[in-house]
């Protein structure tokens, strides 16, 4: 029989700093696993790929938006999730996360799928944003101005690594909810309908 040891994930030595892998922080959060799925990363079966978890949502005159809703079904361009969840056995580290807006006035989905996405506007950036998952508060309300950038001093526009990296559990729903201070209108400045695309950048379980 084999020597199971011989296929352990061994912790890495830079767990928690700048240079450790997104894999190698999953890796180190192994007992968070249901334990059968833990034993089929040691054996091999199952494997971490790197994941883009993302969702698009019309705001118009709205100021509390749920930027993933339970309704959501997978179309390329709005969404890459069923229901706001994670398939059953699918389990997702968290490294950081784009907020991005709609560099063009978007009133319907037609408008999205067509939609560039870049800087958030003003309104946006003095808003905030909360992400549970099911009851758990992951990430408390928190000012929009960290993902209120260009790109231009980071590799992604509105990117934001988080210094406490996330776990998303399988078949539990993710909720971000993004606050405005206003409506979105012309008193604003800013166009009266956008768009807003979250995007999750992930380490997450798949089979071999």
């Amino acid at each position: 029989m084999a020597d199971m040891t011989e296929n352990k994930v061994r912790r890495n030595p830079f767990i928690g700093t700048t240079i450790s892998t997104g894999k190698s922080e999953f890796e180190a959060r192994m007992k968070v696993l249901e334990p059968n799925l833990a034993k089929a990363l040691l054996a091999g079966t199952v494997h971490t790929v790197d994941y883009a978890l993302y969702a698009t949502r019309l705001i118009g005159a709205d100021t509390t938006i749920e930027l993933m809703q339970s309704a959501d079904t997978k179309k390329v361009g709005v969404t890459n999730i069923n229901n706001r969840k994670l398939e059953a056995n699918t389990y997702a580290f968290v490294k950081g996360m784009q907020l991005l807006e709609s560099t063009e006035e978007c009133a319907t989905e037609a408008d999205v799928l067509k939609a560039d996405f870049g800087k958030i506007n003003k309104n946006t950036a003095n808003g905030e944003l909360e992400i549970k998952q099911g009851d758990k508060i992951l990430f408390p309300r928190s000012s929009n101005a960290i993902f209120n950038h260009d790109g231009k001093d980071n590799k992604l526009a509105g990117y934001y690594v988080f210094d406490c990296p996330k776990v998303f559990q399988p078949l539990t729903d993710i909720i971000p909810t993004l606050y405005l201070p206003a409506a979105n209108s012309a008193d604003n400045n800013v166009a009266a309908n956008t768009a807003i695309r979250i995007v999750f950048h992930c380490v997450k379980t798949n089979k071999a």
